[in-house]
């Protein structure tokens, strides 16, 4: 889960790197539309599906980026 309390940019990339090696699908939460949602998509445009339930900041991650890592979890390197 992202977004929780003193994670941090390396705990997300491990965490990434880790689902991603075991082919895990990932999707926003369980609530959102996510086949509405396409990698065109700028953070606005992720913005309004993103509940922001458990976002308490990421130090030396902007928000814009979090919400891209939420979707595009494939380029996370690009991203973080």
């Amino acid at each position: 889960m992202f977004g929780m309390p003193n994670q941090t940019k390396e705990n997300i990339k491990y965490t990434l790197e880790f689902l991603n090696k075991n082919n895990v699908n990932i999707r926003p939460t369980a609530y959102t539309p996510f086949y509405e949602m396409n990698h065109n998509m700028n953070s606005s445009q992720i913005a309004k599906y993103d509940k922001r339930t458990y976002y308490e900041g990421i130090p030396n991650l902007k928000y814009g980026d979090f919400l891209k890592l939420i979707y595009d979890t494939e380029n996370f390197e690009k991203i973080l």
